[in-house]
């Protein structure tokens, strides 16, 4: 809106001036023409300020699914059945699958990867202008359900369990900006230019938060 008001205004102004110069006796005659010259120079001046020409829509989330075999850990495929259904109404034009590696193919019949990496698929988000808050809901479950296995002694089935049992203990106190800070510094599960992201760390301490307030069962 302010591009379009400045555009505006500068554009009468210039035409007004011009024409003020050179009718200066009869400037009433030639009102029209200003009014014509002012919106030339309005649409001119706001192609040079890239002035929008329609009202701004955020993008749609990216929607994608999680294909590692911990789906199955539970026994039975109805949990995964249903969210491959809900993940097929959803993405429309950016249905993604993450396990080893974030792609764009046909959901698999059954679920199979060994990983669940999320990282690359918020970097994607990020450089679409993609919402994040979302997205960063299952990692900050995750983080709420190290720190309570932890603080229960329970031990955690991670190839990095020694680390993330120790930073739950020394390095988290419940509140979400420590939390989040503590865990994004592991360069193991975070790269360093992504945990470096402002609004992904600001996405990712609100979803922390609303987590913890909500006391969603995460154990």
């Amino acid at each position: 809106m302010l591009p379009w008001l400045l555009a505006a205004l500068f554009g009468a102004a210039l035409a007004f001036g011009l024409y003020a110069l050179r009718e200066r006796a009869g400037i009433g005659r030639t009102l029209p023409l200003i009014a014509l010259r002012a919106v030339a120079l309005t649409l001119l001046i706001a192609l040079v300020l890239d002035a929008p020409a329609g009202r701004a829509r955020e993008p749609a989330p990216l929607v994608a699914l999680d294909v590692s075999g911990s789906w199955l850990r539970g026994g039975g495929t109805d949990r995964w059945d249903r969210a491959r259904g809900r993940a097929r109404e959803l993405g429309a034009d950016s249905l993604l699958i993450v396990g080893d590696s974030v792609r764009q193919r046909a959901l698999p019949d059954s679920p199979d990867d060994n990983a669940s990496r999320v990282g690359p698929l918020v970097e994607r988000a990020l450089a679409a202008g993609r919402p994040l808050d979302r997205l960063c809901l299952p990692l900050a479950a995750w983080m709420h359900f190290v720190r309570r296995r932890a603080a229960a002694g329970e031990p955690l089935v991670d190839p990095l369990s020694a680390r993330l049992e120790e930073l739950a203990r020394t390095g988290t106190d419940g509140r979400a900006t420590t939390d989040v800070a503590a865990f994004l510094a592991l360069e193991a599960v975070f790269a360093r230019d992504l945990a470096a992201s402002a609004p992904f760390r600001a996405a990712l301490v609100k979803a922390y938060g609303r987590l913890g307030a909500a006391g969603a069962p995460l154990t």
